[in-house]
């Protein structure tokens, strides 16, 4: 199985996978976060032509602003594609990190089409005798395009795709 790594940062313990950059210490805010996963990048979106059709309704590229390479192709309803940056997917947690949560994990899977981030609770939970550690992913899915992120809730310490 592929980890699909393109940059990460992890705290503590090395994932299987043994890619992205270490921390000791937890980045303490959203920022932080972005600089240390290399996530500083935003994505645009281009309308879909061809030669003999010309513009395609509802058709976009989704890229890269910094290198211009192209994700992937959305098909929308509206005639432009809702964009979700990754700084925002970063900024929505800044007033709970450190305080409530840490991040474990942030990274860029693929060229970039997903980026998540993995935040541990603070708080452990009890079961029969198990104390289990509690995490939420949040994910962005570039190529949906439709103005949305996705929190999952999970035991699981998420590393990779």
């Amino acid at each position: 199985m592929s980890a699909n790594i393109d940059t990460m940062i992890y705290v503590g313990e090395v994932p299987w996978h043994g890619l992205g950059t270490q921390y000791e210490v937890a980045p303490k805010s959203a920022e932080e976060i972005i600089k240390g996963a290399d996530l500083g990048w935003e994505v645009g979106a281009a309308p879909m032509n061809t030669d003999f059709h010309g513009h395609i309704h509802g058709y976009h590229a989704i890229y890269r602003e910094d290198t211009g390479e192209v994700l992937g192709v959305v098909k929308t309803a509206k005639d432009d594609p809702i964009l979700v940056q990754n700084a925002d997917t970063f900024n929505a947690f800044d007033k709970l990190i450190g305080k409530d949560i840490e991040v474990d994990t942030a990274a860029s899977l693929g060229r970039g089409e997903n980026v998540f981030g993995c935040f541990k609770l603070h708080e452990k939970f009890k079961v029969m005798d198990d104390d289990v550690d509690h995490y939420f992913v949040v994910v962005n899915d570039h190529l949906k395009a439709d103005g949305k992120i996705t929190i999952l809730n999970t035991p699981i310490r998420v590393v990779c795709q």
